[in-house]
């Protein structure tokens, strides 16, 4: 019984296995094609694979924080940089919106920048105002700036670094703990024009022109700006005919000149 039972048992895994094999041979002829035969795959698609093997390149930043022109990745310095397009999108107005995205750069700012604090990775000047030798140099242009005589209110900026580290090479004894350097925007080689008004709550207008292009072709270019802005205080005196409080006026004219004498000399004057 045990001998009959046994042989019915490997009968069945006999046939067992002939059916797999029978299955993967058909799956297999299927697959490769017969001999003489051509077999039709279908298309491969092959954009998702381009898609991962694409490199993703970030875009050039050049920088002047070494005095000339470089690429910000050829730049051994821990640098932060905000440039025109930067500033038009995120709306930057001043110091203090240009501080709210600057890591390590902090500020204690006032209504003008004479009593005004700047420090970078919490090291700066001890007394508001910067009455000592402060830690932090600002530089606009090229030029050197008392951070007692910075305004804190920039138009026209094409671009700003923050230098984080000690910078006293190029930047002096006050550049112990960074610098600031801003650069503006200068004239252009062609005629251009713009006008921005701005009108908000608490009577707030205003008004910025600005006028650019060659005024001796080749030789001297020009640009104008005019900013001007009023804005009342939001506290008002209710028993004194809801009077406001106080108000904000500013007016600021900035004129630039750009002088070419040669192909490696040029000048830069500007007045505001």
């Amino acid at each position: 019984m045990r001998s009959g039972r046994f042989t019915k048992i490997l009968g069945a895994a006999a046939s067992t296995c002939a059916f797999m094999a029978v299955v993967t041979g058909s799956s297999s002829a299927q697959d490769v094609g017969a001999p003489g035969t051509s077999v039709d795959t279908g298309p491969v698609d092959t954009s998702s694979a381009v898609a991962q093997a694409e490199v993703i390149r970030l875009d050039e930043i050049e920088v002047t924080a070494r005095r000339r022109v470089e690429d910000i990745r050829d730049v051994p310095i821990s640098i932060t940089t905000v440039t025109e397009a930067d500033i038009v999108e995120s709306d930057l107005e001043d110091f203090e919106d240009f501080i709210e995205i600057t890591p390590g750069f902090n500020a204690l700012l006032s209504p003008n920048s004479f009593t005004s604090s700047f420090n970078v990775r919490g090291v700066g000047s001890v007394v508001p105002g910067g009455f000592e030798d402060g830690s932090v140099s600002a530089y606009v242009d090229g030029v050197p700036v008392p951070l007692g005589q910075l305004d804190t209110y920039y138009l026209d900026i094409q671009q700003v670094e923050v230098l984080r580290g000690p910078q006293g090479t190029l930047y002096g004894k006050t550049a112990q703990a960074g610098a600031v350097n801003i650069t503006t925007i200068g004239p252009s080689d062609f005629f251009e024009a713009s006008l921005t008004g701005t009108v908000g709550t608490n009577d707030l207008y205003g008004i910025t022109g600005v006028v650019s292009g060659p005024i001796v072709d080749g030789r001297l270019n020009g640009r104008l700006l005019i900013d001007a802005e009023t804005e009342d205080s939001f506290i008002r005196v209710v028993n004194q005919g809801n009077r406001s409080l106080g108000h904000d006026r500013r007016f600021v004219v900035r004129g630039t000149l750009d002088a070419f004498w040669s192909e490696r000399l040029n000048t830069r004057l500007s007045l505001s």
